[in-house]
């Protein structure tokens, strides 16, 4: 599953358009590591955080992926660890999502808030 194609589906199933899976789009996508039981994300702290942003978290082993919604404004900087990015200059919320049963969907990088993005689950696709 691509960032693209599960896009895609999410669109289709929301009857509208409502991710924009461009560089400058509106959505993250992420698939589960195999070395750690997490997913890693590296978001821009840029515009786009003040608006309506989509996380998708693919697992290739389950052949599934999870759709996150979060509103606009939830990527406080004090709420996430941020790192400044040297190859272009700009901050980034380092976000590491727990896939295991007990810590499900919580922030658990270390230095981190132990943020629970479960409130922003929006759906579960299987493909």
């Amino acid at each position: 599953m691509t960032k693209k194609e599960a896009s895609s589906l999410i669109n289709n199933d929301f009857k509208k358009e409502i991710l924009h899976p461009g560089n400058n789009g509106n959505v993250k996508f992420a698939k589960k590591l195999h070395t750690k039981n997490v997913y890693w994300i590296n978001i821009h702290v840029d515009s786009r955080l003040s608006k309506e942003f989509h996380i998708i978290l693919n697992d290739e082993e389950k052949e599934e992926f999870t759709h996150l919604i979060i509103p606009a404004n939830t990527f406080k900087t004090d709420l996430f660890r941020v790192r400044f990015d040297k190859t272009n200059g700009l901050n980034k919320l380092d976000i590491e999502l727990s896939h295991d049963k007990e810590n499900y969907l919580i922030d658990i990088k270390s230095g981190g808030t132990n943020y629970n993005f479960n409130k922003h689950l929006s759906k579960v696709f299987k493909y």
